[in-house]
């Protein structure tokens, strides 16, 4: 929790007291891509409900097939 509270708090500090040589329209850029990825991780957990970063199964799971599913068997 402490480092995505990091990536939202550090950009908005650098530009304010100006701490590095990065330009603002690449770490806007890279805010925005910070924000897609977790938008796309969010649309994974909505999807399946018993997404991890290793595979497990479990008793009553489903095969989802829906969403991101259906272009990937496992978006993590």
């Amino acid at each position: 929790m402490a480092g995505f509270c990091a990536t939202l708090v550090l950009p908005a500090l650098d530009h304010r007291f100006v701490c590095s040589a990065v330009p603002a329209h690449l770490s806007i850029a890279g805010d925005i891509l910070l924000l897609l990825s977790f938008l796309f991780f969010i649309v994974v957990f909505k999807e399946n409900t018993y997404v991890a970063s290793t595979i497990q199964v479990e008793e009553g799971q489903k095969v989802v097939s829906t969403g991101l599913y259906a272009c990937l068997r496992h978006p993590l």
